[in-house]
C-alpha cells in the first residue's frame, strides 16, 4: 500500500475515533485540515462536474503539506474505486467534525421542539 494510502486510512481510523481535530481553515466550506507534529493534512472536494461519458464526478484529494505549506504528496479519488470511497468517507467526517455539524443539528433539533 503506498504510504499516502495507509495515511488516508489511519486518519479515517482516527478522525472515527475522536481522535484528531479538523478545522475549516477558510471561506472555502469544501476544504478541511488537521496538523499534527510538522505536517498538515487537507481534504477537499472539488466542485461537482460531468465526465467525459456523462458519469457524475466529485472529487476529493487529500494533500500533505509540510512546515512551510510545501505540498509534499497527494491522492484523490480519481485513482481507484476503493481508494474512492475510503477518502470520500474520511471528507464527510472530517466536514461534520470541522464545522460541528452533529452539535448544530442538535441545537436546531432542540429550538424546533420549542416552536
Amino acid at each position: 500500500m503506498p504510504k499516502i494510502s495507509e495515511v488516508a486510512v489511519r486518519l479515517l481510523e482516527r478522525t472515527e475515533q475522536g481522535k484528531v481535530s479538523w478545522e475549516a481553515p477558510s471561506m472555502d466550506r469544501n476544504e478541511f485540515v488537521v496538523r499534527i507534529g510538522e505536517l498538515s493534512v487537507s481534504i477537499s472536494k472539488d466542485s461537482p462536474q460531468y465526465g467525459p461519458y456523462g458519469e457524475f464526478d466529485e472529487r476529493v484529494t487529500l494533500r500533505i503539506r509540510d512546515s512551510k505549506n510545501k505540498q509534499i504528496d497527494y491522492t484523490s479519488t480519481g485513482e481507484n474505486e476503493v481508494k474512492a470511497n475510503k477518502l470520500r468517507e474520511l471528507y464527510t467526517k472530517a466536514r461534520w467534525h470541522a464545522l460541528n455539524v452533529s452539535g448544530q443539528l442538535d441545537e436546531f433539533i432542540a429550538a424546533l421542539e420549542k416552536v
